[in-house]
């Protein structure tokens, strides 16, 4: 009985406050739990706008999920301009609405998140939840196994179950560290049972 009551709290203490917790399913069919901020718009459509803001400093998390619906055809920027406008999400765009300059975001957590180096976000989507973000390819046509976007905002058109991901980079401060995005999707319930049961185990072994 004292076993079960300690699993129940370590995993009680291993599991996060989140915002709210969206199954989504990508065009692959491969479904996981996202940590999603909040959602805007309606429709058949959904896709998941990931921001890594990879600020230093102590913070609760550096990356965000926005969840997006909506019907007929619709634009990365399109996207963005009603995220803006339906939350706490504000957005600056530069180039005629093409590109992003900056994006602001004070979260529940108390977190302010914003870029010091304004207009230096690289752009990507991928079909797949658990694609790993990474490097420019040297045509500039992937991050990592995410689709890079050259085109701008406004020609990149969103994709029904296609994750779309902004992601800070440091194109002036050359001794910043590589900067990758992380989707903030949350473990299944077996899983966290898994994690606290290992630590039940390191637990008695000490």
């Amino acid at each position: 009985m004292k076993k079960t009551i300690c699993l129940i709290m370590i995993v009680s203490c291993i599991s996060p406050v989140w915002a709210s917790l969206y199954q989504f399913t990508d065009t692959l069919g491969q479904t996981a739990s996202i940590d999603v901020e909040y959602w805007t718009g309606t429709g058949a459509n959904e896709t998941i706008l990931v921001i890594d803001w990879n600020q230093s400093g102590t913070y609760v998390s550096e990356s965000h999920a926005f969840g997006y619906r909506w019907d007929g055809t619709k634009t990365v920027a399109e996207m963005l301009i009603d995220i803006d406008a339906n939350g706490a999400l504000d957005t600056d765009t530069g180039y005629g609405g093409a590109f992003v300059n900056n994006l602001y975001y004070n979260d529940v957590d108390g977190d302010t998140h914003a870029h010091n180096e304004s207009g230096s976000f690289n752009l990507g989507s991928t079909s797949d939840i658990y694609a790993e973000w990474g490097n420019m390819n040297s045509n500039w046509t992937m991050l990592g196994e995410w689709e890079a976007n050259q085109a701008g905002i406004d020609a990149e058109n969103l994709v029904n179950g296609q994750l779309e991901g902004i992601n800070v980079m440091y194109w002036f401060d050359t001794t910043q560290p590589y900067m990758n995005l992380d989707v903030p999707i949350v473990p299944e319930p077996a899983t966290l049972a898994l994690l606290g049961l290992g630590a039940l185990v390191l637990r008695k072994r000490k």
